[in-house]
């Protein structure tokens, strides 16, 4: 009960987006709330970029963190997946099924990865991995995050993906991305200037776009 609990505050605490506060106006000459600059998370932040932290500011590997929605599980070397653990209470309460329900699903795993996708000396950063909730049969999904005009790291992707290849190719300086998953069918996703979008497809045997 009390690794529950814990984990109901730590959704609580990643709910809302530093961007979607009051105050959070970095341009409009106003104080600026200390969250809207370094978000609270729990110390998961450290294992998750326990690899890389040299590379990448404190304030950035919480941001990124805590766009994940995960909190540090109760072995300390592993994650529980916030969003599906909530999803798993509101059942349970609203079922009258048992209670505090069983979280295993939820259980999540990460590793990262820093590219320069565009040569301007700022890493992008890749997270692989997740629950199976929120992955489905595939038991992982991608992540990328670049940095914005203000400074600020921006998720993109986040679906169930095994295996992601940085291509040759390049659009508006950024390199093509290419996704494995679990068909004969993979999507290329090309940068148009803001973002990546889906580009795409190439079939690995014939027929199967």
């Amino acid at each position: 009960m009390r690794r529950i609990t814990a984990l109901m505050l730590l959704i609580a605490s990643v709910s809302a987006y530093p961007n979607d506060m009051p105050g959070c106006d970095l341009t409009g000459g106003l104080a600026v709330d200390p969250n809207c600059l370094e978000p609270e998370t729990d110390d998961g932040y450290r294992l998750l970029f326990r690899e890389v932290t040299a590379s990448l500011p404190e304030k950035d590997q919480k941001a990124i963190y805590a766009a994940l929605a995960s909190g540090l599980a109760e072995d300390g070397e592993s994650f529980m997946d916030l969003d599906c653990v909530d999803v798993s209470l509101r059942h349970a309460k609203a079922t009258g099924a048992k209670y505090p329900p069983s979280t295993s699903n939820c259980r999540a795993m990460y590793s990262v990865t820093m590219v320069d996708l565009n040569g301007d000396g700022v890493s992008e950063v890749f997270v692989k991995g997740g629950s199976s909730y929120k992955s489905r049969r595939l038991d992982s999904s991608i992540w990328l995050f670049v940095k914005d005009g203000g400074g600020s790291y921006t998720p993109h992707f986040g679906f169930p993906a095994t295996e992601y290849r940085i291509l040759r190719s390049k659009n508006k300086g950024f390199s093509d991305i290419r996704f494995v998953g679990d068909s004969f069918c993979e999507p290329i996703w090309r940068w148009d200037g803001k973002a990546y979008s889906h580009y795409k497809n190439v079939p690995t045997r014939k027929g199967a776009c």
